[in-house]
Parts: structure tokens; C-alpha cells; sequence
């Protein structure tokens, strides 16, 4: 008796030849091999967020574009009503960074992860030249990625589009390595002023270590 597999749109059937009958007859008998389950790609609701919106206009400024993920996320990055008693300037970027720092959430060294807060300083027109302070922010983004040489690249509303820009802490003062962009201008630079003065790097103050919303404290 010989055994033969034949795959049919069922799955695969087993056919029992016997040996002594004609070559041309054979007994079939459905044995059903179910076809494996493909694994669902974990959905990534953060990502899925940022992505939708790059390119966009919705948010309308960069601390509107961090409140509207925020929103979508479950209150991801902060309470609004908490955050009302963090004002100290009419920027919301800086009340969000003053509710990080009052809990620890704040950090300069180290690599972020994605959906970690990326703050700057002095990037309105008017403010250019003003001492760099971490009560100076006026922008603030949200990490999407980081590259192995250490590029961050963040989304943000800048000029009311939602857009991707990138930063490398390690690579300073070049706007490009190559083809490639490692920091973006996140100003328009004044006239005469040295362009490296513009670059995400330059205008870096911190970033905010992403935690449940509601874990932090207003006390």
C-alpha cells in the first residue's frame, strides 16, 4: 500500500493507493490539515496616531499636536485639568515641561524612546537671542524613533503642519552628514546669525520621559 499527499483547496488530502489495484484506481479518504493562523502584527496605537496625523494640519500648533495624541492615547502625557495649575507662561509647551520636571520626568543624557516628549527653547521670533532656560520653552515634540547613530527623529506642528524632523545630540553643529539629515533647522534663522544657532540641537533643553498620565502629581 503506498500513501500520497495532494493538496486541494481544503487543505492536503491523503490518498490510499493499493498496491495491487490498477494504476488508475485509487481510494480517497479526506484527511483535513488545517492551514496555519498568520500571527496579527501587534497594533501600535502611539505610532498608528502620530502617523495618521504627519502631514497634516490637526493640532493647529505644537502643544495642540501633543494634546490631540495625548487625547487619542488614554491621557497619555498628562490630565488637562493638572496641567492648568503648571502655567507660568501662556505657552502650553512650557506647562507641560514644568508638570515633567516636578515629577522627575525630565531628562537631558541618555537615549529617548519612541513617544518620549522633546523639548526646545527660544524658538519664537523675538526670543532668538534670549539666555538659554528651561523656563524659556516655547516648542515641544513627540520622539517617533531613534536611529543607531543617534538621530532622533520627532514629530511636531511647526508653521501649523505636522511634520518629522530630526536631532543628533552627538553631531551638534552639522545640519547634514552626507545625504542625510541629522538636524533640523527647527527656526528661521535671523538674518547674519550663524545657521548652527537654528539647528534642533542647538534649541534642545530636555526631554520628557513618557509616563502613564496618570501617575504624575501636581504636588
Amino acid at each position: 500500500m503506498r500513501l500520497i499527499w495532494r493538496l486541494g483547496r481544503a487543505g492536503l488530502i491523503l490518498l490510499v493507493l493499493a498496491g495491487c489495484a490498477d494504476k488508475n484506481q485509487y481510494t480517497e479518504r479526506n484527511v483535513i490539515i488545517p492551514p496555519l493562523k498568520e500571527e496579527k502584527s501587534k497594533i501600535d496605537p502611539l505610532a498608528l496616531s502620530l502617523d495618521r496625523y504627519l502631514n497634516k494640519r490637526d493640532g493647529k500648533d505644537c502643544s495642540g499636536f501633543v494634546s490631540l495624541i495625548n487625547k487619542e492615547n488614554g491621557n497619555l502625557y498628562f490630565d488637562e485639568a493638572l496641567l492648568n495649575s503648571f502655567f507660568t507662561t501662556k505657552n502650553k509647551s512650557q506647562a507641560i515641561y514644568n508638570l515633567y520636571k516636578k515629577n522627575g520626568k525630565t531628562f537631558t543624557e541618555g537615549v529617548p524612546q519612541k513617544g518620549d516628549l522633546v523639548f526646545f527653547v527660544n524658538t519664537f521670533k523675538g526670543t532668538f537671542n534670549r539666555k538659554k532656560s528651561d523656563q524659556n520653552i516655547t516648542h515641544v515634540g513627540i520622539v517617533r524613533e531613534v536611529a543607531e547613530d543617534g538621530t532622533v527623529r520627532f514629530f511636531h506642528n511647526s508653521a501649523g503642519i505636522n511634520q518629522e524632523s530630526f536631532m543628533n545630540l552627538r553631531l551638534p553643529n552639522l545640519h547634514k552628514l552626507g545625504e542625510k539629515e541629522v538636524n533640523s533647522y527647527i527656526i528661521r534663522c535671523p538674518k547674519n546669525a550663524n545657521p548652527v544657532s537654528c539647528l534642533t540641537s542647538t534649541r534642545f533643553i530636555g526631554y520628557g520621559k513618557i509616563p502613564l498620565g496618570a501617575t504624575l502629581s501636581s504636588k
